[in-house]
């Protein structure tokens, strides 16, 4: 089965490697980038699973060090059995939300009235629960950002407040200590391997930090689609906003930069709830005024919210933007 997998995963990196030929033949340069992108993280499975034949065929850790361009230490100390079984496990979940993801609805769907037969049989056990937010939100998705600070702010903010040194998240990443220095300060973007080792040697959540790195690698979530019901779709939909909302406040230099209720407990926004996953909803309005208050765009948390109410709902559409906004002072 390693053998099979490894030839299959060979097959697809080739595969990738001749589309990103033809896009930059094209010159979709933003195509471009998303395709090496997943180009990388193919290279990195194929990386961990040959490290894994190599290791269980006894190969002496001086031609492994040799074929991986590492001093013989560093291949002891970075290639050990607890390292690639969980570069394996995020592999195989990264495998199982891509199938997921194939498995999706086309977006135009959610467009079309409710009047084909087949259409509602496909969607009658759907659980049709109201959105929590009645104020519209705009039906424009934003451009996909520039690299910002906000992951290094986060990754920085973490390494201080965890004690974890330089060279010990540089020995868990695989990578120098001067690089680390690199991606802290901003000057770097890491891969997203190398962030979630990041996030787990500095004791928080990767899931935290997934937005901040898509923001700061250019990428944008994508938008919503209709999709087969599942047991866990609104839970999932509610964790990756929620884990999104919970890494732009790591971007601030303080432990609490902002209050979420009054000073009598009182929570009016219902974000604090919702963060807390008492409910599994929460307002757009909510959404987008606390975002600015951390000095983010609310737009580029868009998608995830629609992603949402569409889990919720899956009849439910944009509304007409609306002028009203919640007051600042009811974050503190």
């Amino acid at each position: 089965m390693r053998d099979a997998a490894l030839r299959m995963l060979g097959i697809d990196v080739a595969g990738r490697a001749v589309r990103i030929a033809g896009l930059a033949h094209k010159g979709d340069q933003l195509a471009v980038l998303r395709e090496i992108s997943e180009l990388l993280e193919d290279v990195d499975e194929l990386k961990v699973i040959a490290l894994q034949h190599a290791r269980a065929n006894k190969d002496s850790w001086e031609d492994i060090a040799t074929a991986t361009r590492v001093t013989v230490g560093t291949a002891r100390r970075t290639f050990t059995e607890d390292y690639l079984t969980r570069r394996r496990s995020y592999h195989r979940d990264r495998a199982l939300t891509r199938r997921s993801s194939r498995r999706t609805m086309p977006t135009r769907l959610a467009s079309r009235p409710r009047r084909a037969a087949a259409d509602h049989a496909s969607t009658k056990n759907l659980p049709h629960r109201k959105p929590a937010d009645t104020t519209p939100d705009t039906d424009t998705t934003p451009a996909p950002p520039a690299p910002d600070r906000g992951l290094a702010s986060a990754l920085s903010r973490l390494q201080r407040t965890s004690g974890t040194p330089s060279r010990r998240l540089a020995h868990l990443a695989g990578v120098s200590p001067s690089y680390i220095c690199l991606i802290l300060s901003g000057k770097r973007v890491p891969t997203w391997p190398i962030t979630r080792t990041l996030a787990t040697a500095c004791h928080a959540d990767p899931a935290h930090l997934r937005y901040l790195w898509e923001l700061a690698s250019g990428h944008l979530p994508q938008p919503p689609q209709i999709r087969t019901d599942t047991p866990t779709m609104v839970h999932d939909s509610a964790h990756r906003l929620r884990a999104a909302i919970t890494g732009l406040t790591l971007t601030m230099h303080t432990d609490a930069p902002y209050a979420l209720h009054a000073d009598d407990g009182h929570d009016p926004t219902g974000l604090q709830a919702f963060l807390d996953g008492t409910t599994n909803n929460v307002a757009w309005r909510t959404v987008s005024e606390y975002t600015r208050t951390l000095r983010s765009e609310p737009a580029h948390l868009l998608p995830l919210w629609r992603h949402l109410q569409i889990a919720h709902n899956p009849y439910w559409k944009p509304k007409p933007p609306s002028t009203h906004r919640i007051p600042l002072a009811a974050f503190g």
